[in-house]
């Protein structure tokens, strides 16, 4: 009986051996698991902000394709910087930096005008 006895007691020492042994392999694997999960997750973010993206710049497209045959007249100088400022008190005034009255484009027309020259 006390041989059987020392017997498990060594079964018991090297099961415990080797749960220990395999603890780091299953905390590598745990790990690659939530990794894979939280890159799976941030492609398909940077995927639905790059649709995002896309509508937003056909939107603008569009905007730009209406607003272009009311801009094609202007001959103002578009490349002077614009802030949300000048945008908000050109748009309350309707004169532009150097007092002239715009006729043929409104001030806001004439920096969505030069927004989306910017970006082709």
């Amino acid at each position: 009986r006390l041989e059987k006895l020392n017997h498990l007691g060594t079964l018991f020492i090297n099961i415990h051996h080797l749960i220990n042994e395999y603890r780091p392999h299953q905390a590598r694997e745990t790990l690659k698991a939530i990794l894979e999960s939280q890159k799976k997750q941030k492609l398909e973010a940077v995927e639905k902000i790059n649709r995002c993206i896309d509508d937003v710049e056909s939107i603008i497209k569009a905007c730009a394709n209406l607003l272009e045959p009311v801009c094609k007249g202007d001959e103002h100088d578009l490349n002077e910087e614009v802030d949300t400022m000048d945008v908000q008190e050109c748009v309350k005034t309707e004169i532009v930096e150097d007092k002239q009255t715009l006729q043929l484009c409104s001030p806001i027309n004439r920096w969505l005008c030069k927004v989306t020259d910017e970006i082709d």
